[in-house]
């Protein structure tokens, strides 16, 4: 497939897209500028910037990219041994992630996620949402560990997806964060505005703007070291909200590679998504994974602090 002339006016991103949809393939602006970006889309067998000057004649080469709507997430029956299913009914499915295990794919292709270990032990979720996302509710970031809802087909994720927008969700995290001070001796309620692109968030000031974000934090043990384990309540659902909310009033959380600083014995961010609750069920637990309640008692918290 060749550039055709009269593309030097564009940016290479909006000229493949522009090609690849006059050719009946079904792309969006974003993807195309993700395979760039990566290598999976090149121009004459190079790497190329999505912002450069596509050449013409310039001959297209899309081995290694798939559209997102083609895409398919097979079945992982292995990826069960490391998940546990934590309450299932006719409609919907909650599984316990790991930490370091992404909730879905971002490409064609790429296995070891939650959502292939769903289809596995439930595969009409493959076909109740978009290619690449299935029947996934909801997102936790990768380092995060807990409890992922998936819908078993279209109308029971989007009534989960329709709860979460609405703010109708309850969701009760565990962290572990650096408090010297004695900051979260006491509860509170963190609401600053958060930023809504880029890949580090940020906590915004007063007529900043930004995306209305609440948590609310409740001390759940004595301090330890300028450690506290806490609660976080989050009522809306922003991108990375409680690891920067707790960031911006100086206590983040233990190990986050993002907002705070790595801790020699705490292998993995210290934040786990306890419970979920929504559509009128009760909450579903998910227990604290053998990653943080090691760490936690070695460092002389108690079990009925750490536990829920």
């Amino acid at each position: 497939m060749k550039l055709p002339a009269g593309v030097q006016n564009q940016r290479l991103d909006q000229a493949v897209t522009a090609l690849l949809r006059s050719r009946g393939i079904d792309v969006s602006a974003r993807e195309v500028r993700a395979a760039i970006k990566d290598g999976r889309i090149t121009v004459d067998g190079r790497r190329r910037s999505p912002a450069s000057t596509p050449p013409e004649g310039g001959q297209l080469e899309l081995a290694g990219f798939v559209p997102r709507a083609e895409a398919r997430v097979h079945p992982e029956p292995a990826l069960l041994e490391r998940v546990s299913i934590l309450h299932e009914d006719d409609t919907l499915l909650f599984l316990s992630k790991p930490a370091g295990m992404p909730v879905a794919p971002l490409s064609s292709g790429e296995r070891g996620s939650l959502l292939a270990a769903a289809i596995a032990h439930a595969p009409s979720i493959a076909s109740a949402g978009p290619p690449l996302e299935g029947g996934l509710g909801h997102r936790l970031d990768v380092e995060t560990s807990g409890v992922v809802v998936f819908g078993k087909d279209e109308a029971a994720r989007a009534r989960v997806r329709a709860a979460f927008r609405a703010c109708e969700v309850e969701k009760l995290y565990r962290c572990l964060v650096r408090d010297p001070g004695g900051r979260w001796a006491l509860e509170a309620v963190l609401d600053a505005p958060l930023s809504g692109r880029g890949a580090r968030v940020r906590a915004l000031q007063a007529g900043e703007g930004g995306l209305a974000a609440e948590t609310r934090i409740r001390p759940r043990s004595a301090q330890r070291g300028g450690l506290r384990w806490l609660e976080a309540r989050p009522r809306t659902g922003r991108r990375h909200q409680i690891r920067v909310h707790l960031a911006s009033v100086g206590t983040p959380i233990v190990s986050d590679p993002v907002y705070g600083e790595p801790h020699p014995e705490v292998p993995r961010l210290a934040l786990h998504a306890l419970g979920l609750s929504l559509l009128g069920r009760p909450m579903i637990v998910a227990p604290l994974p053998a990653d943080l309640r090691q760490p936690l008692l070695h460092l002389g918290f108690e079990e009925d602090e750490i536990s829920p």
